[in-house]
C-alpha cells in the first residue's frame, strides 16, 4: 500500500513573512503539514548564513534545526540544494557548498536532496545537449563519495533555461534524458 504524504516547501513559508525557521515551523503546523522541503538557498541565508562555515560546523547547526521541527512536529523530508548559473557552478567553491547542503540534509535526518543539473548559458539557439550532459555527468560523479558519506539520495530536478522570457528548453527539461543521465 502506498501512503502519500503532503509536504510543504520552506520556501513558500518563507514568503508569508515569517521572521526565523521556528516561525516556519510553527506556521506549517498550524497549516496542517507535518513534512517539509527545506530550502538551503537564499531563503535561508535570510535566518542563517551557514556559506562561510566548515561542514562539521553546518551539519551541527543544521542538527539544532532539526531539533526545533521535531519539537512542532515537522519532519524534513528533503532539502533543495542552492542552485548555479554558469559560470557559479564551474567554481570550486559552489562544490563545497553542495557538499555542506548535503551536510545539511543529513543532519535534517533527510533522504533526499535535490539539486539542478547545469545548462549552459543561451547561446545563439545552439543545442549544447551533448556538452551539458558530458559536465553534469562529471560533475555529479565528482559528487558520489559525499552523498554516500552522508547517507543522501540525490534527486536530479528537471531544469529549463530562459533568455529575455524566452523558455528554452533544454536537455535536461526531458525526463527521457534525465533518466539515461541518472542511470550512467
Amino acid at each position: 500500500r502506498f501512503i502519500m504524504e503532503l509536504s510543504v516547501s520552506s520556501w513558500s513559508l518563507s514568503k508569508l513573512g515569517c521572521q526565523s525557521i521556528e516561525e516556519i515551523f510553527i506556521a506549517a503546523k498550524r497549516n496542517g503539514f507535518t513534512n517539509m522541503e527545506m530550502d538551503l538557498d537564499d531563503n535561508y541565508y535570510v535566518f542563517f548564513d551557514y556559506r562561510s562555515l566548515s561542514e562539521e560546523e553546518v551539519y551541527a547547526h543544521f542538527a539544532e534545526v532539526k531539533k526545533l521541527a521535531d519539537k512542532h512536529g515537522v519532519t524534513i523530508n528533503q532539502t533543495h540544494i542552492p542552485y548555479a548559473v554558469f559560470p557559479t557552478y564551474l567554481d570550486d567553491s559552489y562544490f563545497e557548498l553542495v557538499k555542506k547542503g548535503i551536510a545539511a540534509t543529513s543532519a535534517l535526518g533527510a533522504k533526499y536532496a535535490v539539486i539542478h543539473p547545469f545548462p549552459f548559458p543561451l547561446y545563439k539557439k545552439r543545442d549544447f545537449w551533448v556538452q551539458e550532459r558530458a559536465f553534469s555527468l562529471k560533475w555529479f560523479k565528482r559528487l558520489i563519495p559525499c552523498l554516500e558519506q552522508y547517507g543522501v539520495v540525490c534527486c536530479l530536478e528537471n531544469i529549463y533555461d530562459w533568455d529575455n522570457s524566452e523558455i528554452r528548453h533544454t536537455g535536461f527539461s526531458n525526463a527521457k534524458n534525465l533518466a539515461e543521465l541518472v542511470q550512467e
